[in-house]
């Protein structure tokens, strides 16, 4: 698939750099940085994923309010 991409010069500047520096084109660095960035996210969402199980056990300790009781407070129910 073809995108033209209408960059700020700055930006495209700094990437072109960059490319050079690493020695490959700039679409190969370009696509390197969103594919990244891609991997960065699938990662976040598991780290949030496990957060949340953290999150749900420790409420369920005794002391802690459940879940579905915050939730509902909050009106997020």
């Amino acid at each position: 698939m073809n995108i033209k991409l209408d960059l700020p010069s700055p930006l495209e500047h700094e990437l072109s750099i960059e490319a050079s520096r690493l020695n490959v084109s700039l679409s190969d660095y370009i696509l390197k940085v969103l594919t990244l960035r891609r991997d960065w996210l699938v990662l976040e969402e598991i780290e949030d994923a496990e957060d949340v199980a953290d999150a749900e056990m420790a409420l369920q300790e005794d002391g802690f309010i459940p879940l579905a009781d915050v939730k509902r407070e909050l009106g997020l129910s």
